[in-house]
């Protein structure tokens, strides 16, 4: 294999590899905005 064809692997593996994590972010992002409701609503509960 030559170097160009290695570094069109390696390219590729860290796009798909980038679009996994950015993936990944979004997800966790969304998790983290449903825990901060959840947590805002039991305070609001505790606080009644």
């Amino acid at each position: 294999m030559t170097d160009r064809a290695a570094i069109a692997r390696l390219t590729a593996k860290i796009e798909q590899l980038t679009q996994q994590v950015e993936t990944q972010a979004e997800t966790i992002r969304a998790q983290n905005i449903k825990l901060l409701r959840l947590q805002r609503e039991a305070k609001a509960r505790a606080d009644a």
